[in-house]
């Protein structure tokens, strides 16, 4: 007994001296709370970083790539440093309003949102909470038409960041010229992704009925909604098409697995 209870001592302290040598080794730190990353420097004096919080509604690559290249640019900004905790909602708005909420009462110097819905969410609750910690958004088509920007958010400079323009009449100017024996389409969206999405709609629809080509829409609330409400159609279109909509392109993968089974 006396054996066995020094061999375990002896792996318990074998583990100490490697966790402490290979944290000691990280470039960067890494813990994991309340479903969201954190992450700063090694060497930083934490009491002198600039807190940011990252919210995303889904993790998949465009939205990923916007979040590291907003980190990396920071991070080779030498007159300041910076620790980020990152929000991934995966796809569920309780989710992302109770992140909201944990970031407003957060001690954070600066938010950065990803897409119109959680730039829609931080503005709104941070508005109800009396909050006037600065917003940078990326990836917005149309913030003004959101509420997102108005004259009075810019005048308190407490808001800004980069519009997305999605040009739509020449990505079916392109496809028709790719495809030009195209006669049916399916529009697949999620109408709460704030009213962004609408005129979107409302444009793809309007091009397409110009030109004489039928169109179905299907909306979607939640993705585990697609596969059930999308399958069904795919039999009788030529194309699937999709929006700048975290809610569907979250499961972009398998639409496109079931658009391969339809040809």
């Amino acid at each position: 007994m006396k054996k066995l209870l020094v061999f375990f001592l002896s792996i318990f302290c074998l583990v100490v001296v490697l966790f402490f040598f290979n944290r000691t080794s990280l470039d960067k730190v890494f813990s994991i709370k309340s479903g969201h990353l954190s992450f700063i420097k090694r060497g930083d004096d934490i009491d002198n970083l600039y807190r940011i919080a990252i919210l995303k509604p889904v993790s998949h690559p465009a939205i990923d790539s916007i979040q590291k290249g907003f980190v990396d640019t920071l991070e080779k900004d030498q007159s300041a440093k910076y620790s980020f905790c990152v929000y991934n909602a995966n796809g569920s708005r309780t989710l992302m309003r109770s992140q909201t909420e944990e970031i407003l009462n957060g001690n954070y110097d600066l938010i950065f949102t990803i897409a119109a819905q959680p730039s829609q969410m931080v503005k709104e609750v941070s508005k109800k909470k009396g909050r006037s910690i600065p917003i940078v958004f990326g990836a917005v088509n149309k913030p003004e038409t959101i509420g997102l920007v108005t004259p009075d958010s810019l005048d308190k400079n407490d808001i800004t960041g980069v519009v997305e323009v999605v040009d739509y009449k020449k990505s079916i100017s392109l496809l028709l010229m790719l495809k030009p024996e195209i006669k049916n389409v399916l529009l697949v969206y999620d109408p709460s992704q704030g009213s962004g999405l609408e005129p979107d709609k409302d444009v793809v629809k309007n091009e397409l009925e110009q030109r004489g080509i039928n169109l179905k829409i299907v909306e979607i609330y939640q993705s585990n909604e697609i596969f059930s409400k999308v399958q069904s159609f795919l039999s009788s279109v030529d194309v699937l098409f999709v929006l700048k909509d975290s809610t569907i392109v979250s499961a972009i993968d398998g639409l496109v697995r079931l658009c391969n089974r339809y040809g």
